[in-house]
């Protein structure tokens, strides 16, 4: 993946652990800190999956 890419898709799982954090809050009134929590925790999950297929990709690119 080039360096745009890579970077819209981190804008876009951001945007989207966001709205999912903000969801969660407002369906079962947790305090505002937990959505910030579920965001951060979600923004992390997106980037080591997207490390790993960096990874892969890298590695299969060396093979050939």
């Amino acid at each position: 993946m080039n360096i745009k890419q890579e970077n819209t898709i981190t804008v876009i799982a951001v945007i989207v652990a966001m709205i999912i954090g903000l969801a969660l809050q407002a369906i079962f009134k947790l305090p505002l800190i937990v959505a910030a929590i579920i965001g951060i925790l979600l923004g992390l999950l997106v980037g080591y999956i997207m490390m790993l297929v960096r990874h892969k990709k890298n590695k299969n690119n060396r093979h050939d």
